[in-house]
């Protein structure tokens, strides 16, 4: 199965190892330092996707539940597998918490721009 966007696991890893803040929440997970200006997600249907991390309190939010580690049966890769979150639902979160974008559009990210995150 191809997969059309990235996985919790994939954000989990990215937000794990961004820049560390000078003061950081005792529950953030976050352990090494680099900045990051922005990932990109290239689909196997020919679309390209970046998310730019926006510091937000909604981005705090997505990088605990996409870790499994710090929410569990609560994680979003928990959720998506029991059925409990559809994609579109992930992908609002997503887009909600930072800045999603639509490089190169394809079947199933028919419009280029920034996502909105609601329907």
């Amino acid at each position: 199965e191809q997969r059309p966007f990235f996985e919790p696991d994939d954000l989990h890893r990215v937000f794990s190892y961004r820049h560390k803040p000078a003061k950081r929440p005792k529950d953030l997970p976050i352990r090494y330092g680099f900045e990051m200006s922005a990932i990109y997600f290239s689909a196997l249907d020919g679309a390209l996707l970046s998310y730019t991390p926006s510091h937000s309190e909604q981005e705090l939010e997505l990088s605990r539940r996409v870790s499994r580690v710090y929410s569990g049966a609560e994680s979003i890769q928990a959720q998506l597998a029991e059925g409990l979150m559809g994609a579109q639902d992930y992908v609002r979160l997503v887009a909600g918490a930072g800045h999603l974008r639509v490089l190169q559009t394809s079947e199933r990210w028919p419009v280029a721009g920034l996502v909105s995150p609601v329907q």
